[in-house]
């Protein structure tokens, strides 16, 4: 799925149907705590990309060397982990993000990506204007980091748009929907 379409449909998403049961928001868009999103920045330039972003949203909360990074967007609302791109084994293969071991994404995702982003909703101050839900948080912060993604033109991937679970008339995955953004085609 191209970004800007998935962006569209975060963006035209009614709010009664953002929560965590039943939500066509996390069961069609696949918003929900632990959101992925693969980067082609590596985990050592993935810092300075957060913290040069316009109107300082990004902070430095912890980091833990070399396993993960943490920041947080406008301090209080969401946590962004900055990890390494790492594949676990599944039989005799690996296992993709999202896409059920599905051999040509696990190449894309194997060949295209060095980082992983993992948000989780914070909201222990709500200090986004006008949002109460953590999955509405986190879907402004992946419009923020689509953003940074195109101004910096670093290729991105949210797999977990491809997952309908179970959402009434759609298959369980659909991997068409896997969001993918290259700056250069």
């Amino acid at each position: 799925m191209e970004l800007d379409n998935y962006l569209m449909e975060l963006e035209s998403c009614p709010d009664e149907h953002v929560s965590w049961n039943e939500s066509w928001f996390h069961k069609k868009l696949g918003v929900y705590d632990n959101f992925n999103i693969l980067i082609s920045a590596s985990f050592e330039e993935m810092p300075n990309y957060l913290l040069s972003f316009p109107g300082n949203k990004f902070m430095l909360k912890d980091s833990h060397g070399d396993k993960y990074k943490s920041f947080e967007y406008c301090p209080g609302t969401v946590v962004l982990q900055i990890q390494h791109l790492t594949w676990d084994k599944l039989g005799d293969g690996l296992l993709a993000y999202g896409c059920s071991n599905n051999q040509e994404h696990l190449a894309r995702q194997i060949n295209d990506f060095k980082s992983r982003l993992v948000l989780f909703p914070y909201q222990k101050e709500k200090k986004i204007s006008g949002v109460l839900d953590d999955l509405k948080a986190i879907a402004i912060v992946i419009k923020e980091i689509a953003e940074l993604a195109k101004s910096n033109k670093l290729s991105l991937c949210m797999p977990a748009a491809a997952r309908y679970l179970d959402y009434p008339g759609y298959p369980s995955e659909d991997l068409s929907r896997i969001v993918y953004y290259y700056p250069n085609h």
